[in-house]
């Protein structure tokens, strides 16, 4: 006999949207700045720049999700509308990451030169 399923709560399957949003919204925001630069981006500024498009776009997830007052208030928790850093890693795709891993310890960099990758032609054609 198989067991009963149980629902997944709502602010889980919010977070599973949310979070992938919330790297798109950094990837915009890095892109937008035209220096590839991460501490040149301002998430916060970007979502304003955009905010009709944020805004229709969140109700188009909204929508589709069938997801109640759960989804903003997990969305305002989160704060991806929010200037927050914008880490490497968030940017990256795992398979980028993990080049980036390998160019440093090729390299002999280690995890604080992690900001000056950000310029290399692989983060580039990423966020192209």
């Amino acid at each position: 006999m198989t067991p009963p399923e149980r629902p997944v709560p709502e602010h889980v399957l919010a977070r599973s949207v949310i979070a992938p949003l919330g790297g798109l919204l950094e990837v915009g925001a890095v892109t937008a700045t035209g220096t590839w630069s991460l501490s040149d981006a301002s998430v916060g500024a970007y979502v304003e720049r955009r905010r009709s498009e944020v805004d229709r776009l969140l109700a188009g997830i909204h929508t589709v999700g069938g997801f109640g007052p759960v989804f903003m208030a997990v969305l305002d928790e989160l704060g991806y509308l929010r200037d927050h850093e914008v880490a490497l890693r968030c940017c990256c795709g795992r398979a980028v990451w993990r080049a980036f891993r390998r160019m440093a310890r090729r390299t002999g960099r280690t995890w604080s030169d992690r900001r000056r990758y950000a310029g290399c032609a692989v983060w580039r054609r990423t966020c192209n």
